[in-house]
């Protein structure tokens, strides 16, 4: 067993381990201990550090036991072990550390154990502080907690004696998902996202809600990129997770250790002049009253955000309970909220369920039910158009989305192309 890790014989899915012989781990352990007396490693030479470490002992190395032996440093001592394998998993959402000598666990449609955990609490640490390592935190007997946001995910981790060593990595996606997708995963009807995309030409405030992991943040990034091409778009984001193509884009990042708060940003845009602002999620009463400022300040044609919400009913209970009036929550016009559901068989689905157009606190789509007349008058109300231009351009776009086929980048540039008339 190599140090730090424990394999088990069960497991929803099994990692390929490295295996060694009694005589292969004591001489890498004996190699590791002793290149722990050094001051720094250059991972360059740990080949000549290995074969004078041999010849030192006298010990004869045949070629694939070298090889094997190679491998194992590289994954375990400058690595992050069998981490690396669960990171590097397809369609991997989240992964879970919860205690020592326990299952590591990873959401994969569903959460599902593995075969692999980790042993003891000090090598813990050190796959904590590797995976933190470009963010300059750091988890330690006395700060024994940690938040941290990377460019290909974000952690949380605490030790004792806040837990029993526990870990959480949201995992980013490789590749953002395109409108295709949620069409073809029928998490939005062609019907629905259709009127989705006019309404993304409007000047209209737009809030996506959901419960945890019902890809929120996923479903805002295709909403924008029906946004037209040259409009300036200012992203202020607590984690960067926004991602489009347009080019005349502004992005925030919060920073608490500098004091730079979600808050800071939201009022800094207000002297920006964007054509649209977008706050990736808002939590905090404070952050929520901060949005409904920037849309009641009219400096935006459009703004939009994501919150934690079941229903438009509860997301508009919170925002009274946060301080906000009746009067100002008309500022928003449009709620949509998409949830991760249980299915019958024990795996999860992603569904829009409600869409609700809140001045007037007209249902638009409920659980698969179309209200086609109440969003053609309020489109054409909100475009200065007249319904029967709405429809055509309703059937353009369906039309589009329905036959259109790429990746998230060539749709957005098709979308672009064919609905905008731009020549890019």
């Amino acid at each position: 067993m190599i140090s730090g890790w424990v394999v088990f014989e069960d497991g929803d899915i099994k990692i390929d381990t490295i295996r060694l012989s009694k005589d292969e781990l004591k001489f890498v352990e004996a190699f590791l201990n002793e290149l722990s007396l050094r001051e720094a490693i250059d991972k360059s030479r740990i080949e000549i550090l290995l074969d004078d470490f041999s010849s030192k002992y006298k010990i004869i190395l045949k070629a694939h036991q070298r090889e094997k032996i190679l491998k194992t440093i590289d994954k375990f001592y400058f690595g992050l072990g069998y981490l690396e394998d669960l990171m590097n998993l397809d369609s991997v959402e989240e992964i879970a550390v919860i205690g020592l000598n326990k299952p590591i666990y990873v959401y994969k449609e569903g959460w599902r154990s593995t075969n692999i955990g980790i042993s003891n609490r000090d090598y813990f640490i050190d796959i904590v502080n590797k995976l933190s390592y470009k963010s300059n935190r750091r988890i330690t007997l006395k700060n024994p907690r940690l938040n941290a946001s990377l460019e290909n995910y974000r952690l949380h981790a605490t030790i004792e004696p806040i837990s029993e060593s526990e870990l959480t990595i949201r995992m980013f996606r490789k590749s953002r998902l395109s409108y295709k997708n949620f069409i073809d995963k029928k998490v939005y009807p062609v019907e629905l996202l259709s009127y989705l995309a006019m309404f993304m030409f409007t000047d209209s405030n737009i809030v996506v809600a959901g419960n945890t992991g019902s890809g929120k943040t996923s479903f805002l990034n295709v909403l924008l990129s029906f946004i037209p091409y040259k409009d300036r778009i200012l992203i202020i984001e607590e984690t960067p997770e926004i991602d489009i193509d347009h080019p005349h884009k502004v992005r925030l990042v919060e920073n608490l250790e500098l004091g730079v708060t979600l808050r800071d940003l939201v009022y800094d845009s207000l002297r920006m002049r964007s054509d649209r602002s977008v706050i990736g999620e808002i939590r905090k009463p404070e952050e929520v009253l901060a949005f409904i400022d920037i849309m009641l300040s009219g400096q935006s044609r459009g703004n939009y955000t994501t919150m934690h919400a079941h229903s438009c009913k509860e997301l508009i209970n919170r925002l009274i309970t946060y301080g906000v009036s009746k009067n100002d929550i008309e500022s928003i016009d449009l709620v949509i909220i998409q949830r991760r559901i249980l299915n019958d068989d024990l795996t999860e689905i992603r569904r829009a369920t409600e869409v609700v157009y809140v001045p007037e606190n007209t249902l638009l789509y409920i659980n698969g039910k179309l209200d086609h007349q109440s969003f053609i008058r309020i489109l054409a109300d909100r475009m200065f158009k007249d319904e029967d231009y709405v429809r055509a351009r309703y059937g353009l776009i369906k039309d589009h989305l329905m036959t259109s086929n790429g990746d998230a980048k060539e749709l957005f540039y098709k979308y672009q192309k064919e609905i905008y008339g731009y020549n890019i």
